[in-house]
């Protein structure tokens, strides 16, 4: 079996095009710029230009070249074979080293007319389009509206192609040269290659293009090549495929490609199918979305697919299968991938999470399956899939069904070095070392690293070859943002931030990492991905995490109601949102479909419209952790500050309040057909949807469990249809229209308290001014429960603490813990060792001290107690005196020793008491 080697393809592709772009030493310039002064215009110079592309090419021969001044050419032309035609200058240059195409925008722009660009048959490589962008170009199925090559191979190189229909860029009968390029929100696809055509397709970007697949490879055998295919959707059919389409005997090499993100019913990643056999290794498959073979979809095809990160793909529909691959047919040769995180959700969810073999005859060797869904799935089929010496380990329904154990297969953790952080390299003392087949490996194989394939024993499992190499966990990249920063930079140091928030997630998720967001407002929608863990809050001097402070440092998303802000298709949990805010959002202020990143610490407001479901938060088939987020002032139809669809989030120490639903259910929180834990959260003031909706929280089918909620003033408190929840520990009380609707039973607690709910004022801080915090007496301090609640509250405080007092810390209901005031205490006061003898009929000295911001004066003395025995003070009421000579008064008090419960070997000892006011108080000293 011939293996082409990638780093001998990409010098010879360097080579070519140094070769091919330059310029002859016999050859001409011709110069367009479209406002050129003139009075004659016969190409010679810039200010004798011609005015029109097509009248530029028109003048030229074989090896002259064609400047372009930046401007809007409306024009559909055809190029000359052997010239180079050239955009982006902004017409003084003389070198065509000077120009900048980035800076200097130059349009074609086909008015909808045609193709904007045909290259002439018989054209070779030396036929050069390099530089424009190229937009509003119509074709069909056989002609495309960007570039139309028929039996013609030009280079195009360096242009943005968007907005055409038939497709960016149609090859048949010919061997382009297509490198470099941006090829985005196209109808019809990217790149269509048919009919015997080849050559190369390189290092471009293929992005948001509809009705076809992001490259369409029917009948040809194109080197496909560092590419990223992201976000492209298929049309609906068996013949379409998301990323990559390759059917009708095609057998193209397919390698080194970021996939990512694309959707199409059958291989939303790479569609193979009609006798087709591509060489498919070195790619990054990763959260496509899709009905059969959500990663890759082989059908009655042969190809070889090796070395592959295939991660985090979804297969969802009617009667879906293969989350990272399915095999219907063919003899597809399946060795030493990586498949992580896959799933298959639906009426078909036991089907294959990581592989579904049907009627195939494939291989599967040597590959690493693990934390999918499911693992290998052959139920029914003949021939049965040849399988050995995999690592299959703890995928969630089962490991292997309809297919037994394969020979030389492993079940052992396999010591991936960061699965959250995208390295799925496996580490030195990894079971998959030297455990793999060596028969099906090639001679000049290579690793996902370019390393030998075989450096030990034997080949290694997976798509990695340990070289010895002991990987640290991550972050590996730290990317930071910056509104006044610069794309082209790398995000290293603030110095060279990027300016972009997707700019950072693009990055950090290439890489795994974090991306650091600098106050400011960035007017942009995002698309977080997987690896990727988004963090504002930065005022752009620090240099960890935790110096940030998001509530002082305002980072702000905004959508400029255009549409969803952040979206998350097929993110699963490796990935989160963290310390932003996020506004104007025309629908929802982030949107879920297939994903459960960490959404924590946000301001998510003023988002959706009247039609909307989920204004503030989306959430369809998954389940996000959404924690410490204040959801406040969003709009929907359902749902306005969260909607729910068959989706299993946790939502916990959130404010949610001021959203709005009109004619729907759940202003505050909305759940359909979903068991989410709803936990911790106050929801208030949620209202203005229909009054038997329960506009705090609406439950429709929903098997969800609220734990230690505040929901209160809301126009309706909590309703439910159907399955009733788990209700324990919350405090609903003052909403308008009722508290309760839809449940056989009241809620709220018999006279045992069985389930310990509550229907109380909780005593707000300062309800009218926005504040929630719970006041001292409120009777939701130490009334929740341990049970299940978040580990800190909204403000980051930990839970519970002790928020009266009496020795027993519970969690309070709600999404602040109450925090008693914490006081310096100095036990044994002159004393530095503190070191206490327990004798009976000893007392202690404890002082609590006075400091610029607290005068102990405001304590009650009579309050106060001291140590595990809460003693109390000897005297009744202590007395004041400046203790530390620091020129403020201080309380001093005395406690027996007996009474304290001191014991040898205890590190520290904790005073408790009031203020005057009624609030509490506490504070330590090392003992």
């Amino acid at each position: 079996m011939e293996q082409l080697n990638s780093s001998r393809l990409r010098a010879a592709c360097i080579c070519a095009l140094i070769l091919l772009l330059s310029t002859s030493l016999s050859a001409k310039t011709i110069y367009v710029k479209w406002d050129s002064p003139g009075p004659t215009f016969d190409g010679v110079s810039w200010d004798t230009a011609y005015h029109k592309v097509s009248e530029g090419l028109s003048a030229s021969v074989s090896d002259d070249e064609v400047w372009v001044a930046r401007g809007t050419y409306v024009e559909c032309i055809t190029l000359t074979a052997g010239v180079g035609l050239y955009g982006g200058f902004a017409g003084t240059e003389t070198l065509r080293a000077e120009r900048d195409w980035k800076a200097n925008v130059t349009i074609l722009d086909g008015n909808r007319q045609g193709s904007v660009v045909t290259s002439p048959e018989g054209a070779d490589n030396s036929t050069v389009i390099d530089g424009f962008t190229i937009r509003n170009g119509k074709g069909s199925l056989s002609v495309g509206g960007g570039i139309m090559c028929p039996a013609s191979s030009p280079t195009i190189s360096d242009n943005v192609l968007t907005n055409n229909t038939g497709g960016a860029i149609h090859c048949r009968y010919s061997s382009p040269l297509i490198v470099h390029n941006a090829i985005l929100m196209n109808s019809g696809g990217g790149i269509v290659s048919r009919l015997g055509s080849g050559g190369v397709i390189a290092r471009n970007t293929i992005r948001l293009n509809t009705g076809g697949s992001g490259i369409s490879c029917t009948s040809s055998s194109p080197l496909i090549m560092d590419n990223a295919i992201e976000e492209n959707t298929g049309f609906p059919g068996v013949g379409i495929g998301g990323g990559i389409l390759c059917g009708g005997d095609c057998s193209p090499v397919i390698t080194g490609n970021r996939i990512v993100a694309n959707r199409a019913e059958y291989g939303a990643g790479i569609r193979c199918y009609l006798w087709s056999s591509p060489r498919i290794y070195h790619n990054v498959i990763a959260s496509n979305i899709g009905t059969f073979g959500a990663g890759i979809s082989s059908n009655t095809s042969s190809p070889i697919i090796y070395n592959n990160r295939i991660v985090a793909n979804t297969a969802e529909g009617a009667r879906p299968y293969g989350g990272g691959m399915s095999c219907y047919g063919g003899s597809p040769m399946i060795l030493n991938n990586t498949f992580v995180g896959n799933k298959v959700v639906g009426s078909q969810s036991a089907d294959g999470g990581a592989i579904d073999s049907r009627i195939s005859s494939a291989t599967i060797a040597n590959n690493i399956i693990t934390l999918n869904s499911s693992g290998i799935c052959a139920r029914g089929t003949l021939p049965a899939p040849v399988v050995r010496n995999n690592c299959v380990y703890r995928n969630d329904l089962y490991d292997y069904d309809g297919v037994p154990v394969g020979d030389g297969d492993i079940v052992a953790d396999p010591g991936l070095a960061s699965i959250e952080f995208g390295n799925f390299h496996i580490q030195p003392d990894s079971p998959c070392v030297d455990a793999g087949d060596d028969s099906v490996v090639q001679q000049d194989w290579t690793d996902v690293d370019g390393e030998p394939r075989i450096l030990g024993a034997h080949v290694d499992i997976g798509a990695d070859e340990s070289d010895g190499r002991r990987f640290p966990e991550g972050p590996y990249v730290m990317v930071r943002v910056s509104s006044d920063g610069n794309d082209d930079n790398d995000g290293s140091t603030w110095a060279l931030a990027k300016r972009s928030v997707q700019a950072g997630i693009d990055a950090a998720s290439a890489g795994g990492g974090d991306v650091w967001v600098r106050s400011g407002t960035y007017p942009e929608r995002v698309n977080l991905q997987c690896f990727a863990y988004v963090y504002g809050g930065f005022s752009g001097v620090e240099t960890s995490r935790q110096e940030r402070d998001w509530i002082a440092n305002s980072s702000v998303l905004d959508g400029q109601q255009s549409g969803r802000v952040v979206t998350a298709l097929s993110v699963s949990s490796w990935s989160a949102i963290d310390g932003l805010v996020i506004r104007n959002g025309w629908g929802s202020g982030v949107y879920c479909y297939y994903s459960s990143p960490d959404i924590r610490n946000n301001v998510i407001e003023a988002n959706g419209h009247r039609w909307a479901f989920g204004g503030g938060i989306y959430c369809d088939r998954s389940s996000p952790n959404i924690s410490r987020n204040m959801i406040t002032g969003n709009l929907a139809q359902t749902g306005g500050g969260i909607y729910c669809s068959s989706s299993a989030p946790r939502i916990s120490n959130n404010v949610i309040t001021d959203n709005l639903c009109v004619g729907g259910q759940g202003a505050g929180i909305s759940c359909a057909g979903s068991t989410p834990v709803i936990a911790g959260n106050t929801i208030a003031k949620n209202g203005a949807g229909r009054y038997d909706h329960g506009d705090g929280i609406s439950c429709y089918s929903s098997a969800a469990r609220m734990v230690g909620n505040v929901v209160v003033f809301n126009t309706c408190g909590i309703r439910i249809w159907g399955t009733p929840p788990i209700l324990e520990y919350n405090d609903v009380w003052g909403n308008r229209t009722f508290n309760y609707s839809g449940f056989t039973a009241d809620p709220v607690p018999d006279p045992t308290g069985t389930n310990g709910n509550i229907s109380e004022d909780p005593l707000f801080r300062d309800f009218a001014g926005g504040d929630y915090r719970l006041r001292p007496e409120s009777p939701c301090v130490d009334t929740g429960t341990n049970e299940g609640a978040p580990p800190t509250d909204i403000l980051g405080f930990p839970r519970p603490i002790d928020g009266n007092c009496d020795g027993i810390a519970v969690t309070d209901m709600g999404a602040y813990e109450y925090q008693p005031i914490r006081v310096l205490v100095d036990i044994l006061p002159g004393d530095p060792s503190n070191t206490i003898r327990l004798r009976a009929n000893r007392q202690i000295p404890v002082a609590v001290l006075s400091t610029p911001t607290f005068d102990a004066r405001e304590i009650d003395p009579t309050s106060v107690v001291f140590g595990p025995g809460r003693a109390t003070e000897v005297h009744g009421r202590g007395h004041w005196e400046d203790v530390n000579r620091d020129g403020r008064i201080d309380l001093l008090l005395h406690f027996s020793c007996a009474a304290t419960g001191l014991t040898p070997g205890m590190e520290t000892a904790t005073l408790y008491g009031r203020l005057t006011n009624g609030e509490w108080i506490t504070g330590s000293d090392r003992v």
